[in-house]
């Protein structure tokens, strides 16, 4: 079942606890330029929303809780890797926003952690 995205917003990845997935930031432009790494200027910003239905806090840039946050939902730009937190506690899924920069180029991706027992429902 697929998850309403806002327009600002790319569709969801889905990741489930625990998990890593492969990931390439390219330039917008003739040569699509890999920019994947922080040493060509790439800068992230991870933004973590709740995964709570109606939480008047949604939006909270540095974490959530005690085990979603910056130190356990990961960008290792230098394997080109996303890794999730290795638990998301009692949430039924957890939105996290990768804000990629580049000099003037800008992009996003939106992450849907699931608990790992997702993964074996149909």
């Amino acid at each position: 079942m697929g998850m309403p995205t806002a327009t600002c917003c790319s569709t969801p990845v889905r990741l489930v606890e625990g998990q890593r997935a492969a990931f390439r930031v390219l330039r917008h432009d003739p040569q699509h330029s890999d920019v994947t790494r922080r040493d060509t200027g790439t800068h992230y910003t991870l933004f973590f929303g709740s995964g709570v239905p109606d939480d008047p806090n949604a939006a909270q840039i540095v974490g959530y809780g005690k085990g979603i946050g910056p130190a356990t939902c990961r960008v290792d730009d230098q394997n080109g890797m996303i890794i999730a937190p290795d638990s998301i506690g009692r949430l039924n899924f957890f939105i996290v926003l990768i804000l990629a920069r580049n000099g003037e180029a800008v992009g996003w991706k939106q992450i849907q952690l699931a608990h790992g027992s997702a993964a074996t429902e149909p």
